[in-house]
């Protein structure tokens, strides 16, 4: 990821984007990709903003955050991304 120079960097939108759940209560990363495609590639959206930023931030755990933002940044190369490390200490969130 590189640095961004001025708030112009992040293109004109980005979107939060819900994390899906399966039966299970994991993470469905089939449907997150899937959720990503369309607002990126139909929507044209210039961003995704993921892993938290509806609310569900403190039921992943610092692995699914990892997950997340990895699989997120994988799908949407050419799309900005924006993740959440939120965590109780530094440390853990400079894993995320």
């Amino acid at each position: 990821m590189g640095t961004f120079e001025s708030s112009r960097d992040w293109g004109r939108l980005l979107t939060a984007l819900v994390t899906p759940f399966d039966d299970d209560g994991k993470v469905d990363y089939a449907e997150a990709r899937r959720i990503a495609a369309y607002v990126v590639d139909k929507q044209k959206n210039s961003g995704l903003v993921v892993s938290g930023t509806t609310g569900e931030s403190p039921t992943l755990s610092t692995d699914e955050k990892g997950d997340c933002s990895r699989r997120y940044s994988k799908r949407s190369a050419a799309a900005r991304l924006c993740c959440s490390a939120r965590e109780p200490t530094t440390q853990r969130s400079r894993s995320v």
